[in-house]
């Protein structure tokens, strides 16, 4: 008399995996705006336009570019990008991290006959694809100061000071009495 049994089981698992790279960032307020702004775009889907967070180009920006790049800066703070997580520390010193977070499925089937005085087992995994759940980004203080808020502060002192310049000198200096 033969016997048969089959066993089947199955798995889902959660990956994590750093999925962001090292960049070389210029020293430039503007720049570290559109790398801010480049941050946002890499998690929702290139929001931004492409010429707004291309931080290396930064120069061939017009006036018009520029203004456009503070104003996105200004209105999409850290606490309105859901996909931007605040954290006290990193890995390796880090200043930031991008987490992609997959889901992966596993299928192990076992199947087993016995006749007689032999037996045989047969094992067969079937690994699914990965599928992405989401991409975030963890920041610490430390990388919102330089990339977002010094650079705004520091634009706006910039401003502020053309602006006193342009006063001094739109006035003639001449009283009429």
């Amino acid at each position: 008399m033969s016997q048969l049994a089959l066993a089947r089981f199955e798995n889902q698992r959660l990956r994590i995996e750093n999925s962001g790279t090292t960049v070389d960032l210029p020293n430039d307020n503007v720049a570290r705006l559109m790398y801010y702004l480049h941050c946002i775009s890499c998690l929702l889907d290139d929001c931004v336009p492409a010429n707004l967070t291309n931080y290396r180009l930064y120069r061939s920006l017009t006036q018009r570019e520029r203004l456009m790049v503070i104003g996105l800066a200004l209105e999409l703070t850290p606490d309105k990008v859901p996909l931007f997580i605040p954290v006290s520390r990193l890995p390796e010193d880090k200043s930031n991290m991008f987490l992609k977070f997959s889901s992966l499925s596993e299928t192990l089937t076992a199947l087993g006959i016995q006749s007689g005085g032999a037996a045989m087992m047969a094992l067969q995994r079937q690994v699914g694809s990965s599928q992405k759940l989401i991409e975030v980004m963890a920041y610490t203080q430390g990388w919102l100061n330089r990339n977002y808020l010094n650079p705004l502060m520091e634009i706006r002192s910039e401003m502020q000071r053309e602006q006193a310049t342009a006063r001094r000198n739109s006035s003639s200096g001449c009283t009429l009495l």
